[in-house]
Formats: C-alpha cells, structure tokens, sequence
C-alpha cells in the first residue's frame, strides 16, 4: 500500500494517511480542518519525484485527480494520476502540481502547474481566489520548512 503525506492547506501540518479511500475525511491534528484526503496537499512518502533536466527534491499535488483507491494501486499507476498522466480523473478540481527546487546556495523555488475548468468567470471566479490561496500558504509553508 502507498503512504503519502498530507500538508494541511490551512497550516502546513503533515502527517501520514494510507487509508485506501482518498474520499475519507481527514482532520488536520494541529487546527483541525477537516476535508477529505485528497484535498490537503499530498506527496508519496517513498516513491521519489520524476527525473527531469532538473530534479525537484519534492512535489505535492491538491485535488481529486485519482480514483477512490489509488493508495492501493501499484507504484507506477499511482505516479502516472499524480503527475495526471492522461487517466479519467475523478472530479474535485482545481488540480495543482508544486515542484520545489532547491538552488545550490540553499535557498528553494517553487513552480506550480494549474488544471481547473471555469465554465463562466462571473460565477465560477471563487475558483481563481481559492488557487491564489492554496498558493500563497504552501509558499509559506515550504519557505518555514526549508
């Protein structure tokens, strides 16, 4: 079974989740908000992040971009929906992908890859407040970390 670790998008607290529903509600220990899991932040414990012309030394995902049980999928199955490999996707957007990279001098960066439908900019522009938010804290919380 593939363990991740949730970030609490309201205070950037971790904590391990390997339940195999990812629509199980999940309460943060430390502020106590509460969502379903696959609406934290989440990365795979022990599955490192793709190689590329730069290696990010981590990358989290928020959204519902798997099915219910993708902890219990295998290893390669379960990257290919992290990184949103062209699967059928379960629903419960935005989808956000953070690649943090570390500079030689230490200090980090991240770059954020957006999946989200907005179907009409009048009624659906929470959705664009909502990413801005999720953002601006993981920033936070990777700069305290790092």
């Amino acid at each position: 079974m593939i363990v991740v670790i949730l970030k609490c998008p309201k205070c950037g607290c971790e904590q391990e989740f390997s339940e195999y529903d990812f629509e199980w509600d999940v309460e943060c220990p430390k502020c106590g908000y509460t969502d379903e899991a696959w609406f934290f932040w989440h990365r795979p414990r022990d599955i490192p992040p793709r190689k590329g012309f730069i290696t990010p030394v981590e990358v989290w995902s928020i959204g519902a971009h798997y099915p219910n049980d993708a902890l219990c999928l295998s290893n390669e199955d379960f990257m290919e929906y992290f990184y949103g490999g062209g699967k059928i996707w379960h629903g419960g957007e935005p989808y956000i992908w953070v690649e943090v990279y570390k500079r030689d001098d230490g200090s980090v960066y991240t770059r954020a890859n957006i999946l989200t439908t907005i179907y009409d900019i009048n009624s659906e522009a929470y959705k664009l407040k909502k990413i801005e938010e999720l953002l601006r804290n993981f920033d936070e919380f990777i700069r305290q970390k790092h």
